[in-house]
């Protein structure tokens, strides 16, 4: 299996979008399992480094789903 780098920001872009949308769930299904980790585990880095507490992301083999609280964080 060869793991090929997407380009940077590619995972950024997909939850700003979702984040400044007035969705509250989204799903997102990729190719692989591998690239479903690294865009949660992106993903989940932005929100830690911008306090973003009202999104919660879970992934199921290859698919994300992000879900908007409406709480919102200290």
């Amino acid at each position: 299996m060869v793991k090929e780098k997407v380009p940077w920001g590619t995972y950024a872009k997909l939850f700003w979008r979702f984040y400044r949308s007035g969705e509250k769930k989204q799903k997102k299904e990729f190719p692989e399992e591998h690239e479903a980790w690294s865009a949660q585990k992106a993903m989940l880095n932005l929100m830690s480094r911008k306090h973003i507490y009202d999104v919660i992301i879970t992934r199921r083999r290859n698919v994300l789903y992000l879900e908007k609280t409406g709480v919102k964080g200290c």
